[in-house]
């Protein structure tokens, strides 16, 4: 009796130690996932970002008829942190125009209302309830090939053509023009415009003749420098910029050989805010995938705790071959040197016959993806999705370090009744946090204490001041930094 105690034992301890070895090495753990549509046959699912009330906006494609794969209406829908849909509203441009179509980067706030960029170069916006308050074409001074990319600066809108020596149009909330500088540079495929204080970080997807990124000044319209990405005897093919919290940029994209024949690669990369390399590496997914010829980089976000997330699809080897049967991937690394941490794929569900990822934001601590997926060919039936992923403990020690010293854009901004500060400091020390006026006026004194070393936040709630500029101004072991904040009652 008691040696068979002793084999059940050890039986248990073999079959539970593996498993719980699995499990502990997984540092992303799906949370939940959300299957939603926008009421078509043929739907797509393209952007994501968060909105300044903490929610979230997805854009994409609403198709009916499905033989042509052509979408009859641009949609876009608001979802909040739990993936409970709030509204979705669908449009057909002006004049009933058919090629209606919203793509990545087609949606920014601006002064709390949602901007929305469809069908080439109609500009919609819309208040947070998703009512449209104005559409009207831009098409005189803003053109795209098929797509135009926005993204806010303030209370600007910042528009880039998708043409070759294509233009930076700088928009005001309402769609009026207000001036343009060019590129200087090709502007075919995806573009990825982000924005920090007044300065411009653009990439573009350059096809097979690889791609770059380049920094613009938004008040002069100078291109300060401009990065191809390296190629060895690849060359990039689409490419997604982001920015941390210091202004490094990360570029990740796919590269292929020869297309036709496969072996086609993910890279990532790092940049200093000068422009220069900081790191770089390329990986082919781990899997049986079929000449790795379906891989495709299609999506990106960067944490302020150290992370950086590329997804997008990988292609399944199957029987007989069809180029439209994807899993879709993900994969993490460290920002501050570009070590993988972790790499998935996954079915949407069982007989899904693909699965993309299309886009990403971080939460705080929480990833949340937007894809889409489909049991059938693409032009049968599709549905979206939104997964979220918690970060386990496993990494607790990589992303409750502060990167260093740092005074995060408060949020939602512009905001009502209250709004929330984030700040990073590298070591133990004392810290003011104030609030100034327009004048430099001292209005309130949020923290004036020791703190230590890490991450924190405070929400702060504005009493009796009228609508305008403020200014929150962080002190703390000699060094200083400063942000806008637009109160509106």
């Amino acid at each position: 009796m008691k040696n068979f105690k002793i084999f059940l034992f050890l039986c248990l301890f073999f079959l539970i130690f593996p498993l719980t070895s699995y499990l502990s090495s997984q540092n992303l753990i799906l949370k939940k996932q959300i299957r939603f549509n926008w009421g078509g046959k043929v739907d797509e699912f393209f952007g994501l970002i968060l909105s300044n009330d903490n929610n979230l906006i997805a854009n994409g494609s609403r198709m009916t008829l499905s033989i042509l794969s052509i979408p009859d209406e641009a949609a876009i829908g608001k979802f909040d942190l739990e993936g409970r849909k709030i509204w979705v509203k669908t449009d057909s441009g002006l004049n009933g125009s058919y090629d209606s179509y919203s793509s990545l980067n087609a949606t920014a706030i601006v002064n709390n209302n949602i901007v929305w960029l469809i069908d080439d170069s109609v500009f919609i916006k819309l208040d947070q309830n998703g009512n449209i308050l104005l559409k009207k074409s831009i098409r005189n001074f803003a053109q795209g090939n098929p797509g135009l990319f926005i993204t806010n600066w303030e209370d600007t809108v910042v528009v880039v053509e998708q043409r070759n020596n294509g233009n930076v149009v700088l928009l005001d909330e309402n769609g009026n023009f207000i001036r343009s500088f060019p590129m200087q540079a090709n502007g075919y495929g995806w573009m990825t415009p982000r924005v920090k204080d007044n300065t411009l970080w653009l990439s573009s997807n350059n096809a097979m003749f690889g791609t770059y990124v380049a920094q613009y000044n938004l008040e002069t319209g100078q291109r300060n420098w401009i990065f191809y990405t390296p190629d060895d005897s690849f060359k990039s093919f689409r490419s997604m910029i982001e920015l941390d919290s210091q202004k490094n940029v990360y570029c990740a994209g796919s590269k292929v050989k020869v297309y036709s024949t496969g072996i086609q690669k993910f890279f990532l990369y790092s940049l200093t805010p000068s422009g220069n390399l900081r790191w770089y590496t390329e990986w082919l997914p781990n899997g049986n995938w079929r000449l790795n010829q379906g891989n495709w980089a299609q999506s990106m976000t960067v944490s302020n705790y150290g992370i950086v997330y590329v997804g997008g699809s990988v292609e399944r080897f199957r029987q007989p071959v069809d180029p439209n049967e994807n899993d879709a991937y993900l994969a993490i690394f460290r920002t501050e040197n570009g070590q993988m941490i972790e790499e998935q794929w996954w079915n949407y569900e069982n007989g899904s016959r693909f699965s993309v990822n299309n886009d990403a934001v971080f939460a705080d601590k929480t990833l949340i993806l937007l894809g889409y997926a489909g049991n059938g060919p693409l032009t049968t039936w599709t549905w979206g999705y939104l997964r979220f992923y918690d970060i386990l403990t496993t990494v607790e020690s990589l992303i409750d370090l502060p990167i260093s010293f740092n005074l995060e854009q408060n949020y939602p901004n512009p905001f009502n009744s209250s709004t929330n500060i984030e700040f990073s400091i590298p070591e133990k020390g004392f810290v003011s946090l104030k609030i100034y006026n327009i004048l430099g006026k001292e209005i309130e004194t949020l923290v004036e204490e020791e703190k230590e070393a890490g991450n924190h936040k405070i929400q702060w709630q504005p009493k009796n001041l009228p609508t305008g500029i403020y200014y929150l101004n962080l002190v703390a072991n000699n060094k200083k930094a400063t942000r806008k904040m637009v109160l509106l009652k």
